[in-house]
């Protein structure tokens, strides 16, 4: 069957522009003549295509040869932070979520709150109700314990005494003692339970989310209203399928985040040293 006539307003020169720079990917492949013989066209052609994505930054031509630049990279950059993060995580938190019956949601460290970045509530209803935007006081939710624990002491004093951005007044307030006796929990076992910390029938338990450095830069949770299963025997069913949902995350969001300059939808990623995922 003969080729298809191209359409009139395909871009000739500019689809020859692109055969070339995935020529010049191929490891095989060194210099002007060895691009024309795999894409097909004379090396004056390619010499002049070339010379244009020289110019635009693309490639470098010199003695050593022809090789891509790291420009190439905003392409697939530009791409990445395109994303939405639901398109990204939206579809474990919606599995965790059915699974659980319960609500799923995923946050991050602002200050002294936590700041939701994506959210799959369920028809019960959980409250206060979160939304994709919202913020909590950290220290009072299991999504916020998870992601003060990877701080130090120290650490964790200095975020604490910034001003909460909250309209919600947490039921706990532990003092530094009971605070550092919780967290090191959370260091300890890996995840974050937290029973009616920040409002009365609220319980969820969290898992934490790593980086290709393996630093925690979010944390994921299961949140439901108190009721039915005796909390201890709740959390026990629940976190097994939280923290694989939470691993299943990491593997998805590791490769992008070794990217430069990559920003993932409201999460924000990479935006600060903490967080160059």
């Amino acid at each position: 069957m003969p080729p298809e006539d191209p359409p009139p307003d395909f871009v000739e020169v500019l689809a020859r522009a692109f055969d070339v720079l995935r020529a010049v990917a191929e490891p095989d492949v060194a210099t002007a003549a060895d691009v024309a013989s795999v894409v097909g066209l004379p090396v004056r052609s390619v010499r002049r295509v070339l010379s244009t994505l020289e110019r635009t930054g693309h490639v470098r031509v010199g003695r050593g040869g022809v090789a891509l630049t790291p420009a190439v990279l905003d392409l697939g950059c530009a791409h990445v932070q395109s994303l939405p993060l639901d398109e990204v995580v939206g579809p474990h938190l919606r599995a965790l979520a059915d699974r659980t019956q319960a609500s799923t949601s995923m946050a991050r460290l602002e200050r002294a709150d936590v700041l939701y970045v994506a959210r799959i509530s369920t028809s019960r209803i959980v409250a206060p109700d979160a939304e994709v935007g919202t913020v909590l006081p950290a220290l009072a939710t299991s999504l916020g314990k998870v992601l003060l624990a990877a701080l130090d002491p120290d650490e964790v004093d200095e975020v604490l005494a910034a001003p909460s951005r909250s309209p919600v007044a947490p039921r706990w307030a532990p003092d530094r003692a009971e605070r550092e006796q919780v967290l090191d929990e959370v260091r300890r076992r890996g995840w974050a339970a937290t029973d009616q910390h920040l409002s009365a029938g609220i319980q969820s338990v969290a898992a934490p989310i790593h980086d290709h450095r393996e630093t925690v830069v979010a944390a994921l949770n299961v949140a439901r209203c108190s009721g039915g299963w005796p909390f201890e025997a709740w959390v026990s069913a629940t976190v097994p399928d939280l923290l694989a949902t939470a691993q299943a995350v990491t593997v998805e969001l590791r490769p992008l985040s070794a990217l430069p300059h990559v920003r993932l939808g409201g999460l924000s990623m990479w935006l600060e040293d903490r967080l160059e995922v």
